[in-house]
C-alpha cells in the first residue's frame, strides 16, 4: 500500500479485472461436485461443511476488521458490486466507487456532536464551548494517532507549529468561560475557526494558508456524502461493534436507573435537572443544529488532517527585469518619502500641533486622513510580496537593489504607522477610550511588528516563513487581548475623567468592566450598573457559566445598587 490511502478503489478495481462466468460456462471458483462412480453427497455432511465454512469466515472477518482499516489508510473496504445472474459483467463495474468514512471517523463524529448538542451555549458566551473545543480536537488527535500511516507525512518543526495552531483554537473557545463581551467573543470563534482549519490542513505560502483557514468547514460542505456514505455502511461487528453495544447499554442503565432515582429524591431530581439540558421544542431544533454542524465539521477535520488543505499548483520562479520592479517601486519610495518630509509636523505633532493650528480640533487631527493611511501601511503589504516574488535575485547588484528599495519602503511605511498611532492616542487622551478606538490601535500596532518581521526578512532575502508568522501573530495578538480584558481597559481609562465620563456608553458594557465600574460614586454607579446588572440573571445551567458574569453577581450582591428611576446622559437620575 505505500502507506497512502486506496480509499477502497484498489478492491473495486480488481474485482472488476475478475473475469464473470459467461452462460453455461462453469464458475471458476465454484466447487465442482464430485462425479466419480461410487460416491454420493450426504446432504447432512454437505450441510455441516457448509456451516463450519460460514462460522470460520466470519470469525476470520471479525479478527481481521481493525487491520483491514489500517491497511486501507483508515478507510473501510468497499463491499464488491453484485453480478448480474445472467453471467454478463455489470456496465459500471469497471467504476470504483466514491471512497466513504471509516466507521472510527463516523463515531468520534456523533460523539462530538452529542457533545455539543449537550454541552453548547449558542445564545452566550459559557464554558460549554471550551469543553466541546476540546472534545472535538482530542477525537481528531486520536483518530490521527491511531492511523499511523497517514498521507501527510509532517516534520517536527511542521507539527510543533500545528500543535501551536491547535492550542490557539482551544484557547480562543475557553474564552467563553472568562470573558462575557459578546463581540469578543464573536471574534475569538472566528479566529478559533481559522486556528483549528490550519492545524488541521497547514500551509506555508499565503495561498496555502488562506486555503488552510478555510479547508475544514469547505470540506465539510462539499463532502457531506464522504460522511453519510460512511454512516451507511458501518459495521458493528467486531471489537468496535461490542463497544457500541458497551455504550448504548451504559446510557440505557443511566436513563432507567436515573429516572428511578430522580423519581425516589427531590434533590437527586433537582441535579439532574440542573446537569442535564431541557427539552423542549427550542432545545431540540437547537441542539440538532449543533449536532450536525459538528458531526459534519469533525469528519471534515480528519479529512484534511489525513489529506491535507489544498495546495497550489507547481509553477515555475517568474521573474522580470530588474528596471521593471525597481522603477515602480522607486517612484512609491519618492513618494513616501516626500509625504513624511511635508507632513512631518502633523504626523508627530500631537497635542502641541493641534493647539498651534488655527481651527484645527483633535477629532479632525486624528481622523483626518488616519483611514487613508491604514490603507497606505495594508497595501505596501502587497507591493512588498510582489516585488519580493517577481525581482530576479541572481546577482549581489541584483540583491542589493532589492534590499535598499524594500527597506526604504518598509522604513517610511514604518514611519507612517508610527504616526498613525500618535493620532489615535491623542484622540484617546481627549475624548477618552473607547473598544473600537482600543480594536485600531492594536491593529495599528500589530501592522507595525508585521513591517519589522519584513525589515528582517530582508536581510537575508528569505521570507518564507513571514506569511505564517503573520498569521500566528495575528491569531495570538486575538487571544492575547481577551486574556487582557479590552472592556475593563477601555473603563478604567474613563475612570480617569469622571467629569468628562460617557455613562451611557459605559452602560452598554458587559460584566467584564463591572469590577472597575464599581468604584464610581454614587447615583452615577447606580446609573451606569443598573442596566448592566438586568443581563446579569443566573445562568441556566452549567453549560453557560462565565467566571465574569458570576464574580459581577456576587459583586452586586455584596454592595446592592440604589433603587434610581431613569439617568441622563451624566449617569445622574432624572428629575421628576
Amino acid at each position: 500500500m505505500n502507506g497512502k490511502a486506496h480509499d477502497g478503489w484498489d478492491q473495486a478495481a480488481n474485482a472488476a479485472e475478475e473475469p464473470v462466468a459467461g452462460p453455461g460456462e462453469p464458475d471458476a471458483g465454484a466447487e465442482q461436485p464430485d462425479t466419480a462412480e461410487g460416491t454420493t453427497h450426504p446432504d447432512a455432511a454437505a450441510k455441516e461443511e457448509v456451516e463450519a465454512r460460514a462460522e470460520d469466515e466470519d470469525a476470520a472477518r471479525d479478527e481481521s476488521e481493525e487491520a483491514e482499516s489500517v491497511s486501507h489508510n483508515g478507510q473501510d473496504s468497499v463491499p464488491e458490486r453484485p453480478t448480474l445472474a445472467t453471467g454478463v459483467a455489470p456496465v459500471f463495474a469497471a467504476l470504483p466507487p466514491r471512497p466513504y468514512a471509516p466507521g472510527a471517523v463516523v463515531l468520534a463524529a456523533a460523539g462530538v456532536g452529542l457533545a455539543g448538542a449537550f454541552a453548547l451555549p449558542l445564545d452566550r458566551p459559557g464554558i460549554g464551548w471550551g469543553l466541546v473545543g476540546l472534545v472535538l480536537a482530542v477525537a481528531v488527535a486520536v483518530w490521527l494517532v491511531a492511523r499511523r500511516d497517514g498521507e501527510v507525512e509532517l516534520p517536527a518543526g511542521e507539527r510543533v507549529l500545528r500543535l501551536g495552531w491547535g492550542l490557539l483554537a482551544i484557547g480562543l473557545l475557553a474564552v467563553g468561560a472568562v470573558r462575557d463581551a459578546s463581540w469578543l467573543f464573536v471574534l475569538c470563534v472566528l479566529g478559533a475557526g481559522v486556528a483549528g482549519s490550519l492545524a488541521a490542513g497547514g500551509g506555508k505560502s499565503f495561498f496555502s494558508l488562506f486555503a488552510g483557514a478555510f479547508s475544514v468547514p469547505v470540506t465539510a460542505l462539499v463532502r457531506l456524502d464522504w460522511v453519510i456514505r460512511g454512516a451507511a455502511a458501518l459495521r458493528v461487528r467486531g471489537g468496535r461493534g461490542r463497544m457500541l453495544v458497551s455504550v448504548l447499554v451504559s446510557v440505557l442503565l443511566l436513563l432507567v436507573f436515573g429516572a428511578l432515582f430522580a423519581g425516589a429524591d427531590a434533590s437527586f431530581a433537582a441535579l439532574v435537572a440542573a446537569v442535564l439540558p431541557t427539552v423542549d421544542g427550542p432545545s431540540i431544533v437547537r441542539g440538532g443544529f449543533v449536532f450536525w454542524v459538528l458531526v459534519f465539521g469533525t469528519a471534515g477535520a480528519c479529512l484534511v488532517a489525513v489529506k491535507g488543505a489544498p495546495k497550489a499548483a507547481e509553477r515555475s520562479a517568474r521573474t522580470i527585469a530588474l528596471l521593471e520592479w525597481a522603477l515602480p517601486v522607486a517612484v512609491l519610495v519618492l513618494l513616501f518619502g516626500g509625504f513624511v518630509a511635508v507632513q512631518i509636523a502633523a504626523l508627530f505633532g500631537g497635542d502641541q500641533y493641534v493647539r498651534q493650528t488655527v481651527g484645527l480640533t483633535y477629532a479632525q487631527y486624528a481622523r483626518g486622513g488616519f483611514w487613508q493611511l491604514s490603507a497606505v501601511s495594508v497595501l505596501t503589504l502587497a507591493v512588498i510580496g510582489l516585488a519580493t516574488r517577481w525581482a530576479p535575485k541572481d546577482t549581489g547588484t541584483q540583491r542589493l537593489w532589492l534590499r535598499v528599495l524594500l527597506g526604504a519602503l518598509s522604513v517610511l511605511t514604518l514611519v507612517i504607522v508610527a504616526s498613525s498611532i500618535s493620532r489615535i492616542l491623542t484622540y484617546q487622551e481627549v475624548y477618552g477610550a473607547t473598544v473600537l478606538r482600543l480594536l485600531v490601535l492594536t491593529c495599528e500596532l500589530w501592522i507595525g511588528f508585521v513591517y519589522l518581521v519584513v525589515l528582517a526578512a530582508g536581510v537575508r532575502l528569505r521570507g518564507s516563513w513571514v506569511p505564517r508568522i503573520m498569521v500566528t501573530s495575528a491569531l495570538t495578538v486575538l487571544f492575547g487581548l481577551a486574556v487582557a480584558n479590552p472592556e475593563r481597559i477601555v473603563a478604567e481609562g474613563n475612570m480617569a475623567k469622571v467629569s468628562r465620563l460617557d455613562a451611557w456608553y459605559l452602560a452598554e458594557m458587559s460584566a467584564d468592566a463591572v469590577p472597575v465600574l464599581d468604584g464610581l460614586p454614587e447615583p452615577m454607579r447606580s446609573c451606569v450598573l443598573g442596566p448592566i446588572s438586568r443581563n446579569l440573571t443566573a445562568d441556566p445551567s452549567w453549560r453557560d457559566w462565565n467566571a465574569a458574569r458570576s464574580s459581577a453577581r456576587e459583586l452586586l450582591a455584596r454592595r446592592p445598587l440604589e433603587p434610581l428611576g431613569d439617568c441622563d446622559s451624566r449617569g445622574l437620575p432624572r428629575p421628576y
